[in-house]
């Protein structure tokens, strides 16, 4: 449907207050009520001060967010526009660095509409009908197996609450700093694409990325909106893409609840068909 696809990053490990008392139950009161209104849990995070300008700080900054979030756990809603196609989902997320990924999607009265399981390079997907597909994820074509058109192929740079470093040694084409150090804009050369990455210094978090073509035709745009706080690491608490392509489509993602570096009892990436 002439959706723009993304190339898979090598680098991403793919294929390659005290108080007393009645104070104190109010205390406690206000913040279960607090965590349970919001869904992650709103707590403030000292802003650190800004460093001198640079490139290495720049990288740094993207590569100690990533690391911040080494497991996620959310519950979402999707919608997505595609022309006159549009619809929205329900689900659930279960995301570990660097390379495993499980999605759940439940659609108007909580009917299953498919599961999607990428665990070391494999991919396991199953559809509405119940049927099962597997592969290698270079093999992966979630527009054909879905029927939606997603503006790119890569489940990760969809869900991933956090941007995803590129490659170390990838080409640096441009650095530029807005306002008093409000954003820093780093562009890379990175597979064959150009990548943007718009940085808030003092909160050391990425708002904003985008991939374009060598020439410079916008493939797709990503967006960090609503941060809150969740076990001392900035998170979105909205995320939305968009590929303007030969049909513009978007995709937002609004997170009811999620768990940053949670422990999980059961593995939630083991592939329903054991010779997966």
């Amino acid at each position: 449907m002439g959706v723009m696809k993304l190339f898979f990053p090598k680098s991403w490990g793919r294929s390659k207050p005290n108080t007393r008392g009645r104070s104190r139950l109010i205390t406690a009161t206000m913040v279960i009520l607090t965590v349970f209104g919001m869904g992650c849990t709103s707590r403030t995070v000292k802003d650190m001060p800004v460093p001198p300008p640079s490139v290495s700080e720049a990288r740094f900054m993207i590569q100690a967010h990533y690391k911040q979030v080494e497991r996620y756990e959310s519950r979402f809603s999707i919608s997505f526009q595609a022309g006159v196609f549009g619809g929205g989902l329900f689900g659930s997320c279960y995301l570990e660095s660097p390379d495993k990924l499980s999605i759940d999607l439940n659609g108007p009265f909580n009917m299953a509409a498919g599961s999607l399981v990428l665990n070391e390079g494999e991919f396991e997907i199953l559809v509405g009908s119940g049927e099962i597909y597997s592969g290698n994820l270079d093999t992966l074509d979630l527009e054909k197996l879905t029927g939606i058109p997603l503006p790119t192929e890569d489940p990760f740079v969809i869900f991933s609450p956090v941007a995803i470093p590129g490659d170390n040694d990838s080409k640096v084409l441009n650095f530029n700093v807005l306002g008093s150090d409000s954003l820093w804009v780093l562009d890379v050369f990175d597979d064959m694409q150009l990548h943007q990455y718009v940085i808030q210094p003092r909160q050391r978090r990425v708002v904003r990325e985008s991939w374009s073509t060598p020439g410079g035709v916008l493939l797709l745009e990503k967006k960090y909106h609503d941060f809150t706080v969740e076990d001392g690491v900035y998170i979105p608490k909205s995320i939305t893409l968009q590929s303007p392509g030969i049909i513009p489509m978007e995709v937002e993602i609004k997170v009811e609840s999620c768990k940053v570096n949670p422990t999980w009892r059961d593995n939630p990436f083991t592939f329903k068909r054991p010779n997966s």
